[in-house]
Protein backbone atom coordinates (compact mmCIF):
# COMPACT_ATOMS: atom_id res chain seq x y z
CA UNK A 1 0.00 0.00 0.00
CA UNK A 2 1.01 3.57 -1.06
CA UNK A 3 2.45 6.02 1.68
CA UNK A 4 1.05 9.59 1.32
CA UNK A 5 4.45 10.86 0.00
CA UNK A 6 4.67 8.10 -2.48
CA UNK A 7 1.01 8.91 -3.55
CA UNK A 8 1.61 13.13 -4.29
CA UNK A 9 5.32 11.75 -5.79
CA UNK A 10 6.23 14.44 -8.16
CA UNK A 11 6.45 11.97 -10.97
CA UNK A 12 2.46 11.38 -10.60
CA UNK A 13 1.83 15.18 -9.90
CA UNK A 14 3.28 16.85 -12.61
CA UNK A 15 2.43 15.33 -15.88
CA UNK A 16 -0.37 16.29 -17.97
CA UNK A 17 -0.90 12.88 -19.45
CA UNK A 18 0.27 11.25 -22.71
CA UNK A 19 -3.01 12.41 -24.67
CA UNK A 20 -2.89 15.80 -24.15
CA UNK A 21 0.76 16.25 -24.95
CA UNK A 22 -0.28 14.69 -28.37
CA UNK A 23 -3.01 16.99 -28.65
CA UNK A 24 -0.37 19.97 -27.99
CA UNK A 25 2.34 18.76 -30.52
CA UNK A 26 -0.50 18.50 -32.73
CA UNK A 27 -1.99 21.51 -32.41
CA UNK A 28 0.89 24.19 -31.69
CA UNK A 29 3.73 22.27 -33.85
CA UNK A 30 2.07 20.34 -36.20
CA UNK A 31 3.41 16.71 -35.01
CA UNK A 32 1.60 14.30 -35.29
CA UNK A 33 1.64 10.62 -32.79
CA UNK A 34 -0.08 7.18 -34.71
CA UNK A 35 0.01 4.10 -32.72
CA UNK A 36 1.78 0.81 -33.60
CA UNK A 37 -1.05 -1.89 -33.01
CA UNK A 38 0.19 -3.86 -29.97
CA UNK A 39 2.23 -7.01 -30.24
CA UNK A 40 4.00 -5.26 -33.46
CA UNK A 41 7.51 -5.67 -33.63
CA UNK A 42 9.98 -3.06 -33.64
CA UNK A 43 11.84 -3.83 -37.11
CA UNK A 44 15.01 -2.73 -38.71
CA UNK A 45 12.95 -1.92 -41.40
CA UNK A 46 10.52 -0.23 -39.30
CA UNK A 47 12.97 2.07 -38.11
CA UNK A 48 14.60 2.38 -41.48
CA UNK A 49 11.08 3.55 -42.87
CA UNK A 50 10.16 5.98 -39.97
CA UNK A 51 12.12 8.87 -39.23
CA UNK A 52 11.84 8.73 -35.51
CA UNK A 53 9.28 6.52 -33.23
CA UNK A 54 8.15 7.06 -29.74
CA UNK A 55 8.75 4.49 -27.59
CA UNK A 56 7.16 3.33 -24.29
CA UNK A 57 8.67 1.53 -21.85
CA UNK A 58 8.23 0.82 -17.89
CA UNK A 59 11.51 3.08 -16.29
CA UNK A 60 11.75 -0.33 -14.44
CA UNK A 61 13.36 -2.05 -17.64
CA UNK A 62 14.94 1.21 -18.89
CA UNK A 63 19.36 0.78 -18.27
CA UNK A 64 19.79 4.30 -18.88
CA UNK A 65 17.31 5.61 -16.81
CA UNK A 66 17.78 6.28 -12.88
CA UNK A 67 14.90 4.53 -11.55
CA UNK A 68 16.42 1.25 -13.48
CA UNK A 69 15.72 -1.93 -12.08
CA UNK A 70 14.22 0.78 -8.74
CA UNK A 71 11.01 2.26 -9.57
CA UNK A 72 7.86 1.37 -11.97
CA UNK A 73 6.93 4.53 -14.09
CA UNK A 74 5.95 5.27 -17.34
CA UNK A 75 8.85 6.52 -19.44
CA UNK A 76 8.88 7.87 -23.59
CA UNK A 77 12.20 8.34 -25.73
CA UNK A 78 12.68 8.55 -29.43
CA UNK A 79 14.25 5.93 -31.25
CA UNK A 80 15.88 7.53 -34.18
CA UNK A 81 18.31 5.00 -36.09
CA UNK A 82 19.86 1.41 -36.74
CA UNK A 83 23.62 1.32 -35.82
CA UNK A 84 26.01 -1.21 -36.32
CA UNK A 85 26.37 -1.38 -32.42
CA UNK A 86 22.50 -1.19 -31.85
CA UNK A 87 19.92 1.28 -31.52
CA UNK A 88 20.55 5.11 -31.44
CA UNK A 89 17.98 7.07 -28.89
CA UNK A 90 17.22 10.42 -27.53
CA UNK A 91 15.99 10.39 -24.09
CA UNK A 92 16.17 14.47 -22.83
CA UNK A 93 14.99 12.88 -19.30
CA UNK A 94 17.92 11.53 -18.76
CA UNK A 95 21.10 13.11 -20.38
CA UNK A 96 21.79 14.97 -23.77
CA UNK A 97 24.07 12.26 -24.99
CA UNK A 98 22.93 10.21 -28.01
CA UNK A 99 21.71 6.73 -26.35
CA UNK A 100 22.26 2.69 -27.35
CA UNK A 101 19.53 0.91 -27.09
CA UNK A 102 20.39 -2.58 -27.00
CA UNK A 103 17.80 -5.41 -28.46
CA UNK A 104 16.84 -6.90 -25.31
CA UNK A 105 15.71 -3.11 -23.79
CA UNK A 106 13.84 -2.58 -27.19
CA UNK A 107 11.76 -6.00 -26.90
CA UNK A 108 10.82 -4.46 -23.40
CA UNK A 109 9.24 -1.47 -24.90
CA UNK A 110 5.15 -1.24 -24.43
CA UNK A 111 4.13 1.08 -26.82
CA UNK A 112 5.30 2.31 -29.84
CA UNK A 113 4.44 5.53 -31.74
CA UNK A 114 5.51 6.67 -35.05
CA UNK A 115 6.09 10.40 -34.78
CA UNK A 116 5.02 12.38 -37.82
CA UNK A 117 6.42 16.41 -38.99
CA UNK A 118 3.97 18.13 -41.02
CA UNK A 119 5.05 21.77 -42.58
CA UNK A 120 3.74 24.57 -40.92
CA UNK A 121 4.07 27.83 -42.03
CA UNK A 122 2.52 29.13 -38.66
CA UNK A 123 5.16 29.45 -35.71
CA UNK A 124 3.78 28.43 -32.61
CA UNK A 125 2.28 31.21 -30.48
CA UNK A 126 4.14 30.41 -27.15
CA UNK A 127 2.07 32.31 -24.94
CA UNK A 128 -0.86 30.34 -25.94
CA UNK A 129 1.27 27.10 -25.59
CA UNK A 130 2.69 27.94 -22.28
CA UNK A 131 -1.18 28.98 -21.14
CA UNK A 132 -2.69 25.53 -22.35
CA UNK A 133 0.04 23.16 -20.90
CA UNK A 134 0.09 24.70 -17.52
CA UNK A 135 -3.93 24.84 -17.29
CA UNK A 136 -3.30 21.23 -18.17
CA UNK A 137 -1.06 20.87 -15.30
CA UNK A 138 -2.90 22.34 -12.85
CA UNK A 139 -5.95 20.85 -13.75
CA UNK A 140 -3.75 17.36 -12.91
CA UNK A 141 -2.21 18.59 -10.06
CA UNK A 142 -5.97 19.63 -8.55
CA UNK A 143 -7.24 16.01 -9.54
CA UNK A 144 -4.32 14.60 -8.03
CA UNK A 145 -4.77 16.36 -4.55
CA UNK A 146 -8.26 15.68 -5.00
CA UNK A 147 -7.59 12.00 -5.30
CA UNK A 148 -4.71 12.21 -2.42
CA UNK A 149 -7.54 13.58 0.09
CA UNK A 150 -10.47 11.13 -0.68
CA UNK A 151 -7.88 7.75 -0.04
CA UNK A 152 -6.52 9.31 3.21
CA UNK A 153 -10.20 9.78 4.01
CA UNK A 154 -10.87 6.03 3.34
CA UNK A 155 -7.18 5.62 5.28
CA UNK A 156 -8.44 6.98 8.31
CA UNK A 157 -11.84 5.69 8.63
CA UNK A 158 -9.99 2.59 8.47
CA UNK A 159 -8.08 3.26 11.55
CA UNK A 160 -9.71 1.59 14.89
CA UNK A 161 -7.43 3.03 17.35
CA UNK A 162 -4.00 4.68 17.76
CA UNK A 163 -2.49 1.11 18.52
CA UNK A 164 -3.52 0.16 14.65
CA UNK A 165 -0.85 2.99 13.55
CA UNK A 166 2.34 1.70 14.61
Amino acid sequence: QSTIGERIHHHNSCDIGLENYFYISKKYFNIHFSPIPNGSKITDELVNRESCLLIGIDSFECPWNLAYQKYHYPHFYILKSREIYGYCAIDSFCCSDLINVDIDTLCKSERVYTVNFHNSNNPPKKRLLLKEFCERLKNNVEIEIFETIKKFGFDLTQINSINDLA
